[in-house]
């Protein structure tokens, strides 16, 4: 994976680590072209793994965070992965006859995804606006989301995140 991130690239993430669309850009742009490589190379297996890894890393994070400093939006943040977490799920499917890896793996998310069943998400529509931002357009949604769970809830999840992850690195 080392040639995907020659030590320009990772200059410019030093650079503007403060620029969250720089570095949201490089990310992405470096993501997709290991992503392509494995897939080109017979190998997405892997880039199901990576994806599903960053997702679950990120997730356990925040985790941490809400647990030491709760916030509604942070709150908000973990309920609204009950809707990314059915992709991750499709995803890892494929792979399933990789090993007891994967299987175990497909398996932990769904018990993660059992503990999302008392998130309630309701959308109320709004006409997105595109304006100019530095030059490039963009478009800002105004569509908004109500996201409504317990603290036991949220709490679940939470533990359910931090066991998926600790029993990942434990390997």
């Amino acid at each position: 994976m080392g040639q995907f991130f020659d030590s320009e690239t990772l200059k410019s993430l030093a650079i503007n680590r403060r620029n969250i669309d720089s570095l949201l850009f490089l990310s992405v742009h470096s993501y997709n072209e290991i992503d392509t490589y494995l897939r080109e190379n017979n190998r997405g297996q892997l880039s199901a793994l990576m994806i599903t890894g960053v997702w679950l890393e990120a997730q356990y994070l925040v985790c941490k965070v809400v647990k030491d400093s709760p916030h509604i939006d942070l709150k908000n943040r973990r309920g609204e992965q009950k809707i990314i977490i059915n992709d991750h799920l499709m995803l890892l499917r494929p792979y399933n006859h990789y090993g007891d890896e994967y299987r175990a793996l497909y398996n932990d998310i769904e018990a993660l995804k059992r503990e999302y069943s008392d998130v309630n998400i309701t959308y109320t529509p709004g006409e997105p606006e595109t304006i100019e931002k530095e030059g490039m357009l963009t478009v800002i949604q105004k569509e908004e989301s109500t996201v409504v769970f317990s603290d036991e809830v949220l709490n679940r999840i939470i533990e359910k995140t931090e066991e998926i992850r600790n029993k990942i690195i434990s390997l």
